[in-house]
Formats: C-alpha cells, structure tokens, sequence
C-alpha cells in the first residue's frame, strides 16, 4: 500500500551554507570585542546578521506573555 522507505537517506547534494565553525568564530570575536549579542540569524543564502546590544527585559517580552502577566 504505501512505497518502502529507504534504509538510508540520502545526503543533501550541496554543502552547508556557513559552518559551525565560522558561526562560532564571529561570535567569538564580538564577544571579546565587548559587545553582547542579542540575536544571531542566518538567512538561507548563508548571510549572517548578528544583533547587538543588551535585549531590555520589556522589548524581549511577547505580546501573549504580557497577556499573560
């Protein structure tokens, strides 16, 4: 009824977009920098933005968790 699943998956044709490695070193760097990190996001073409600044207790809220206060 339903096709047999292969034993194995395939492995994606493309390699990763950024490494671990990489994501841990800019990170790194702007921690010794002196700067904290609020927020790191990687968009799919491998673009790495990182947030910066102290996230204020209010600002970091979620409108249900105010809801829910």
């Amino acid at each position: 009824m339903f096709p047999k699943m292969p034993e194995v998956l395939p492995m994606p044709s493309s390699p990763a977009v950024i490494k671990q490695s990489d994501l841990t070193r800019y990170i790194a760097a702007t921690v010794k920098a002196g700067v904290p990190v609020q927020q790191v996001m990687i968009a799919p073409d491998g673009t790495v933005t990182i947030t910066i600044g102290n996230a204020s207790a209010e600002g970091a809220m979620n409108p249900c968790d105010r809801l829910l206060d």
